[in-house]
């Protein structure tokens, strides 16, 4: 069976809040998609990117979280989570946040300071109904494979001043499981936060794939080979990489010269430790690509090659 479809990364999409998002202009997209007769939809991945590296979708704090500049201000406010007043007070008492339908190169600072100003006021207005919200329980049982860990690197980030977590405290660095425990005591409040900015985002996430399914359009995933060395991933599960005892990678991941680079690429991501993974099945493999397969209907897996042989 022949099939035809596009790539169009979530950030593309025309948006008033100067990043594409998953409210309706990707509902219309999806719709559209389906009228030309396209049965698949293609993406980049979905994970947190960082101004400090470039915003790239391959570079994330997290294989596992969802990016909280693609939740949709329009679909808070609608959902309830956040008045159109909210919104409209969002864009005035930020400076420049006019964004305007204008097309142009999505400005992430600036995003990520709208984003932020509005999800704080989404959980300061939902933050005391939490614990009785079966959704948002729900979600953080199903997700607890990494949901927790992921909201513990983010709060821990944030109070670390954005530092990398091998110059955390050692107790902190090395999850000395008394020092998580304080920890997650002291910053109880930051780590929901977290855990309702994720729950935002696949609860918007899992209506666009049904509603794309619904039209018979099948999303196409992207899926890193690597992840980044300051991530949750390699913070929760260091025997995994190729790391020294303070925590540094020993060896990074690249490829020599090639048709596509003459110079070869140095990446810069810690290599895995497969004989450790082999260990174990491939636990931490088969978690990652059956979180992804939740997401969309296929996945690419990016630099194949790298798992059947690799640089370092």
């Amino acid at each position: 069976m022949r099939r035809y479809g596009i790539l169009l990364h979530i950030s593309s999409l025309p948006s008033a809040y100067g990043i594409g998002d998953m409210g309706p202009a990707a509902h219309a997209f999806a719709a559209g998609l389906a009228e030309a007769g396209a049965s698949v939809w293609q993406f980049l991945p979905l994970n947190p990117t960082s101004t400090f590296i470039g915003n790239s979708p391959y570079s994330s704090a997290s294989a596992f979280a969802g990016n909280p500049l693609f939740i949709s201000p329009d679909l808070l406010v609608s959902d309830g989570y956040l008045s159109r007043a909210d919104l409209e007070t969002s864009l005035r008492c930020l400076p420049g946040c006019g964004f305007g339908p204008e097309i142009g190169r999505v400005d992430y600072e600036l995003v990520s300071r709208h984003r932020e100003h509005i999800l704080s006021a989404a959980f300061e207005r939902n933050c005391r109904r939490l614990a009785q919200d079966a959704a948002f329980q729900a979600f953080c049982r199903d997700h607890d494979a990494w949901v927790h860990d992921h909201a513990l690197f983010v709060s821990l980030k944030e109070a670390h001043g954005g530092v990398s977590w091998v110059e955390w405290p050692d107790g902190l660095k090395l999850r000395d499981a008394e020092a998580l425990a304080q920890w997650e005591d002291k910053a109880s409040m930051a780590i929901t936060r977290e855990k309702f900015i994720q729950f935002l985002f696949f609860s918007q996430w899992m209506r666009l794939r049904a509603a794309c399914n619904a039209k018979g359009i099948s999303l196409l995933a992207d899926v890193p080979i690597y992840v980044t060395h300051d991530s949750a991933d390699v913070w929760t599960n260091p025997d995994y990489f190729n790391l020294d005892a303070d925590m540094r990678p020993i060896t990074v991941a690249g490829v020599p010269p090639d048709y596509f680079s003459e110079t070869g690429q140095r990446w810069g991501n810690p290599v895995y430790c497969w004989d450790a993974m082999r260990r174990d099945g491939f636990a931490w493999w088969k978690k990652r690509l059956a979180h992804v397969l939740c997401l969309a209907d296929a996945a690419r897996l990016d630099h194949f090659r790298g798992f059947c042989g690799y640089w370092e």
